[in-house]
């Protein structure tokens, strides 16, 4: 196919005409294709079916990535619908957040906002199976609520607690709700952000989204739709109207009377006891499948079919076996095809909605295939582990110049994709020691608006695979295959306004806190005030004999925690005493000479004289780039800084602290290849043995290749 047919190939898939078999699309070159599938169908729904879980979650990054959509916690239209995170029949049930996510799905099924583009939903095979709420229960049990409505607010929060959703202190989860005098925070699964109902009465007055890290109030809402929080939507009513049915299954199953009857009273009391959706179709109003709530136009596209045949019959296996294993006259459950559709069904229905199949290998088969000519980036990254192996290959990275040439001499657009910024920004300056000109894209954009014929773009998070693909006259190659697989890691948040607002949500009444102005209370919780015709939210804090301060939200940048000895209790302060005053002026004045003594021993440490090292240069770029993780931001300042120490003519003077596992050892690292470059000797002094074998592998491993 020549460059540009691709797009022609993708309307003409969408609209059911040509050979529904793509066949030959190596590396992330799927990803091309699907996104110009996606484009085609316009407004329509799509599904895309991946094999499991993992590939699930990298498809719908990459789609979302290629089509220039937002992360689905930000509105974007890719979702995801996963698969439940425990096996059927298990005695727990899957996690809220798995919850969450799938009814996202359901109700955007059930309940279509229009003018708004349909999803673009990415599932594995195997949750097609499942039977799921039907499309009217979940309309019915949302909660829809426009300013001005009359609500009594105890009703609301059990209607809301009956839908699945869970009270807490503090809302910051998909599926949480939480009251405080007239407010009401709710996070519906299907919102973007939590909602806060502020009552005047029985009235509601207004309806307005917020931060669930700083739990600041944002933007005003005209009308809150909270969809429910679990999937099993029986309510007391229908436990008592089937409770002759589950007697009645108990009884064959063989389970003790006294557990059936503890388990009814469980269930009347509006509690759904862990695994209980091995039951779920005694508890359900009404069932269907991901199938039915689907739009009979909807365009099917399957990545990697053979894969994902053999797991949805491994689950549809598995689910047998388990349903065997758990008749043990302990529980009640129902049997597998209550709880889904078969295997065989499943793969009938996806056949009869015509599909559009995408797979790696060029396998001829009978069915009229299209074979998609692709190259993957392996060969560029064999080529680049061996010039980092070889001491005498000369330039690490120039496998990577040449074929980036090569690719601008024949017209590609060229992509080179990075996890992060940091990474990116590396990668760019490294072309640029090398005499290659490429652009740094912070922005995201559609695939088919990345780079132009014969330039070369750095972006982030583009595509967790490369590949070239001459039906799009695009080349791309990531990050993980230039300089080696990368270990992602969760990293901490920044620290940034609202931080304290977050900490508090870990607070318990009874905690110490101190103020600024005022000294060591004991935290009593939050309280509602009005201000003359204004509400708000306060800490309440209180101090000797009594006396209460009443902090609001927005200052509790004069808040901390108390930290102090462990076991032994602070002394308390009295409110508007001098007692507090004394104490600061003690520890300024402590911190005063402390610091003339520091002040003291700098100023003759700046006097001696030490070894200026070369700064940062490209030999240093390659090496950090071989790094399996991404630097955290403190990581990151702390090797910055070191790196500035080195350059001076100065001793160095500086401790790296940090818990085990933060990056100490890579700043020694970043370090040690710098004073070795120049021609110096290491030492690395250890207190173990243990500790000394380590670090020994660690270096071996690190500077392995350089």
């Amino acid at each position: 196919m020549a460059e540009g047919d691709l797009q022609r190939l993708a309307e003409r898939l969408a609209q059911g005409v040509g050979p529904r078999r793509l066949i030959g699309l190596r590396g992330g070159a799927r990803l091309a294709v699907l996104a110009r599938i996606v484009q085609a169908a316009g407004s329509r729904t799509v599904l895309v079916l991946t094999a499991g879980a993992k590939e699930t979650d990298r498809a719908a990054q990459d789609l979302a990535g290629a089509l220039g959509e937002p992360a689905a916690d930000e509105g974007g239209r890719v979702r995801t619908f996963p698969h439940p995170d425990t096996p059927a029949y298990d005695r727990f049930s899957p996690q809220p957040f798995v919850v969450a996510q799938r009814l996202d799905v359901l109700f955007r099924l059930a309940d279509p906002v229009e003018g708004e583009s349909a999803p673009i939903i990415v599932a594995p095979w195997a949750a097609l199976a499942d039977r799921v709420p039907a499309r009217n229960i979940v309309r019915a049990r949302s909660v829809r609520l426009d300013i001005g409505a009359w609500i009594d607010r105890d009703e609301l929060v059990a209607t809301l607690i009956s839908a699945g959703y869970t009270r807490q202190p503090l809302v910051e989860e998909r599926g949480e709700v939480a009251v405080r005098g007239g407010l009401v925070d709710v996070f519906p699964p299907q919102s973007a952000r939590p909602v806060r109902i502020e009552l005047l009465g029985d009235e509601v007055e207004s309806l307005r989204e917020f931060d669930p890290a700083s739990q600041r109030s944002q933007g005003q809402l005209g009308r809150l739709v909270a969809a429910p929080a679990r999937e099993i939507l029986g309510d007391r009513a229908l436990v008592v109207d089937r409770s002759a049915s589950i007697r009645d299954r108990g009884a064959k199953q063989g389970i003790d009377v006294r557990k059936i009857d503890e388990l009814l009273d469980t269930l009347l009391r509006g509690n759904l006891p862990p695994g209980v959706e091995a039951m779920a179709p005694l508890l359900q109003p009404a069932t269907e499948t991901l199938f039915d709530a689907l739009p009979e136009d909807t365009l099917i596209v399957v990545d990697e079919p053979a894969a994902g045949r053999d797991a949805l019959w491994h689950s549809d296996t598995e689910r047998i076996e388990n349903w065997e294993g758990a008749q043990t006259g302990e529980r009640i459950v129902c049997t597998p095809d209550e709880l889904a559709l078969r295997a065989d069904a499943v793969q009938a229905e996806i056949e009869r909605r015509k599909p559009i199949l995408l797979e790696r290998l060029e396998v001829e088969t009978s069915d009229t295939a299209l074979t998609m000519r692709s190259t993957s980036q392996d060969e560029l990254s064999t080529a680049l582990r061996a010039t980092r192996a070889d001491p005498d290959a000369g330039d690490a990275l120039q496998p990577l110049v040449d074929s980036l040439a090569s690719w601008c001499k024949q017209g590609f657009r060229v992509v080179l994709s990075a996890s992060a910024l940091s990474g990116a920004d590396r990668l760019h300056t490294l072309l640029g020691e090398y005499g290659v000109s490429s652009r740094l894209v912070r922005e995201p954009s559609p695939l088919w608006e990345w780079s132009a014929a014969g330039e070369i773009e750095v972006r982030i998070g583009a595509s967790s695979e490369g590949f070239v693909l001459r039906a799009e006259g695009l080349a791309i190659a990531t990050e993980d295959e230039l300089f080696g697989p990368r270990e992602k890691r969760r990293r901490a948040g920044s620290w940034r306004e609202g931080a304290a607002v977050e900490a508090l949500g870990q607070l318990s009444a009874g905690d110490y806190l101190v103020h600024a102005e005022h000294g060591i209370g004991i935290y009593r919780g939050l309280v509602m005030l009005e201000l003359g015709r204004i509400s708000d939210e306060f800490l309440r804090i209180e101090y000797d004999d009594g006396d209460r301060l009443f902090v609001p939200v927005h200052r509790l940048n004069l808040v901390q925690r108390y930290v102090g000895a462990e076991g032994s209790a602070p002394k308390i302060d009295k409110l508007g005493g001098t007692t507090w005053e004394k104490t600061k002026r003690a520890v300024k004045r402590s911190m005063r000479n402390m610091a003339k003594q520091l002040l003291d021993v700098h100023a003759s440490r700046e006097l001696a004289s030490g070894v200026s090292f070369p700064g940062r240069d490209r030999a240093l770029e390659e090496f950090e780039a071989a790094f399996r993780y991404e630097e955290t931001p403190d990581q990151a300042a702390a090797i910055e800084d070191m790196l500035t120490d080195l350059v001076r003519d100065r001793p160095m003077d500086r401790l790296v602290c940090g818990d085990v596992g933060y990056g100490k050892t890579e700043v020694a690292c970043r370090g040690t290849f710098q004073v070795v470059m120049a021609g110096k000797q290491v030492a690395v002094l250890v207190p173990t043995t243990i500790l000394c074998q380590q670090h020994t592998e660690t270096f071996e491993e690190r500077f392995r290749g350089t």
